[in-house]
């Protein structure tokens, strides 16, 4: 048989081609769509602020809101609870929270009325008197 011809091929042997190619497009597809959905997942996931692998948590000292950072918020809980603090002071933690999550949570934990007060609960933002 000459080079420059063509052998003919055996009976079936074309529709088993065509069928391993499809298989072959249809796993790479499955593949893609497989990988690309866990990607946006991990994406997702580590993106999150709620995620334990964000690089913004409730540690982060870094974050400043309304003058002041979370770390000085975590530092100053506690006077807080106790209405320690100058009213400055206090407002200035109130706005952090409101705009950090972290925070606000933190603060949340510590007390009913905290929660309250940021949550916008205007009786709660009287203070007992002596007739009360």
């Amino acid at each position: 048989m000459n080079d420059d011809q063509w052998a003919p091929c055996p009976p079936g042997e074309l529709v088993k081609s065509a069928k391993r190619i499809q298989d072959t497009k249809r796993k790479v597809r499955r593949n893609v769509l497989l990988s690309g959905g866990v990607a946006i997942l991990a994406v997702a996931i580590f993106a999150s602020p709620f995620s334990p692998f964000s690089s913004q948590d409730s540690t982060d000292s870094g974050n400043n809101y309304a003058g002041i950072t979370c770390a000085e918020v975590r530092a100053k809980v506690g006077d807080y609870k106790a209405d320690k603090l100058e009213p400055a002071i206090r407002t200035q933690m109130e706005e952090h929270c409101r705009q950090c999550v972290f925070c606000r949570q933190l603060l949340a934990r510590q007390s009913r009325a905290a929660q309250d007060r940021l949550a916008g609960n205007a009786a709660s933002w009287k203070r007992p008197t002596a007739e009360t």
